[in-house]
């Protein structure tokens, strides 16, 4: 049976912030990252908060909102779905203009499966958004058991610019120096 999720107080000290074990700091350089979740309800919004954290620290906040839906649907779906109890794996990935998302659990028997839900129909949306919001999205069987992932097509990272470049440039050109058109 799971932790006392119900009365921890968070870094904040407010009930059901995010466990801080659950996410850990970014470093700037990182294009990969890992998270793992137990089977526990309050996990989701734990994993949609890393993943807004993680894009944001990589400069790629352009992203974020889809991706917190879609981490926030393939969570849901590992936990609901497998049900052995074990944790679940999230795995964001950042390369050539993508950014990858895998969901991973320890079940490769109940796949994944996009259906057509009724419009009274409780559940059944989950895939239907991951198909709308990603650019491409699949299942594959794994050794311990299966992956759910999708991408998202990111702009390019741009580099920060610090405040005392932009300072400087600023004071330069007030000086007349620094470009100089032809």
């Amino acid at each position: 049976m799971p932790g006392p999720c119900g009365t921890h107080h968070g870094p904040g000290g407010l009930p059901g912030e995010p466990d801080p074990a659950w996410v850990q700091p970014v470093p700037d350089d990182a294009l990969s990252r890992v998270l793992t979740l137990p089977p526990v309800p309050r996990a989701v919004r734990a994993s949609r908060q890393w993943v807004r954290e993680t894009l944001t620290r990589w400069r790629l906040a352009d992203v974020a909102e889809p991706a917190e839906q879609l981490v926030s649907e393939l969570v849901t779906n590992a936990m609901r779905h497998a049900h052995d109890g074990a944790s679940v794996v999230v795995l964001l990935m950042y390369a050539a203009g993508k950014v990858r998302m895998e969901v991973r659990d320890r079940d490769p028997v109940n796949l994944p499966l996009v259906k057509v839900p009724a419009s009274l129909d409780v559940g059944g949306r989950g895939l239907v958004l991951v198909e709308a919001l990603s650019d491409h999205w699949g299942v594959r069987v794994t050794e311990s058991g299966k992956s759910v992932w999708c991408e998202l097509t990111a702009s390019p990272r741009i580099p920060r610019r610090t405040a005392t470049t932009c300072r400087d440039e600023t004071a330069m050109a007030c000086r007349g120096e620094g470009r100089r058109r032809p």
